[in-house]
């Protein structure tokens, strides 16, 4: 019978994290993370959905692309991320500011803040 709990346990946290959170600091920290590896998974927080326009639609998604490229390059030359911190946030019931400190394995160390919104109980990099 423990073994079945465990098991349902264990399924049950894989698939609530595979769901994502709705904690604007989980959301800064995972988008940083995919930032400075380059994944493009990091689109997912953005809110391009609203934007009708698809030559805007384009642009920014070409902007977000470069910004991954550089940012992985930048990671890279400092041999890697060794760890991402949550400093200073604001949080408030639409909006988020989220300060986020990466620290990279030459010990360099980059602040940036991060600045959410929720809609329809998402949160979106603003």
């Amino acid at each position: 019978m423990k073994i079945k709990k465990l098991c349902l346990a264990l399924i049950l946290g894989i698939v609530l994290s595979a769901c994502g959170s709705s904690n604007p600091e989980d959301i800064a920290l995972d988008f940083t993370k995919k930032v400075y590896k380059g994944d493009t998974d990091a689109l997912e927080y953005f809110d391009l959905k609203r934007i009708k326009d698809s030559d805007t639609k384009e642009l920014i998604n070409g902007k977000i692309h470069v910004m991954l490229v550089e940012a992985k390059e930048k990671a890279d030359e400092k041999g890697g991320v060794k760890e991402i911190i949550i400093g200073e946030k604001d949080i408030r019931e639409n909006k988020a500011r989220i300060e986020v400190t990466t620290i990279f394995k030459d010990d360099s160390n980059s602040t940036e803040t991060i600045n959410l919104v929720k809609k329809d109980g998402k949160w979106f990099i603003k």
